[in-house]
């Protein structure tokens, strides 16, 4: 059996927690078109969210987390 001193442990378990940390930037994109008054069309369907959310992906790569919402 490996027998590590608790002090020791704790010290290497916070230097491998301390070196990580999130990154987050946020982005907006705004879609504007000039309709007729009480026009009631979405500009901006699922299917496109789903592609500019796989553009995102594919041009910043597998290492980052890219989420989409529309507001």
């Amino acid at each position: 059996m490996l027998y590590v001193k608790p002090i020791t442990f704790a010290k290497t378990l916070t230097k491998y927690l301390t070196m990580a940390k999130i990154i987050e930037e946020n982005i907006v994109i705004k879609v504007s078109k000039l309709v007729k008054t009480g026009s009631d069309e979405s500009l901006v369907t699922n299917d496109t969210v789903s592609a500019l959310e796989q553009v995102a992906q594919e041009l910043l790569g597998d290492s980052v987390i890219v989420e989409v919402e529309k507001a």
